[in-house]
């Protein structure tokens, strides 16, 4: 790899370790973080990420889907289907994942 390419990414993660230690002092609860959060059967099953719109509605991001099944989706497309079971990854902050489990799913 480059020695530029190199030193350019490092300063990114340097920059990007200088705005976490600025927000730190604020406290977690102000951070975004991610949470896996197992669906029951609420109106969220049955729907896709399209439909359900969730980064709209709660602010939160689905990062990765884990079915019953063992199956894994990484960055899933509008169009997976949520299901009972599945083991969603979200990211966002403590207040929206917690509206987001709210409808119709349990922490896990």
């Amino acid at each position: 790899m480059p020695r530029a390419q190199i030193l350019a990414y490092l300063e990114r993660l340097r920059a990007a370790a200088d705005t976490a230690l600025l927000l730190e002092p604020l406290g977690r609860a102000t951070c975004p973080s991610r949470v896996d959060v197992t669906l029951g059967a609420g109106p969220v099953a049955g729907r896709s990420l399209r439909d359900l719109r969730l980064r709209e509605r709660f602010g939160v991001v689905v990062l990765t889907v884990t079915r019953q099944n063992g199956e894994f989706v990484s960055h899933p497309a509008a169009e997976t289907v949520l299901r009972p079971g599945d083991r969603v990854r979200v990211f966002g902050l403590r207040e929206q994942i917690e509206a987001f489990a709210a409808a119709g799913t349990s922490p896990s």
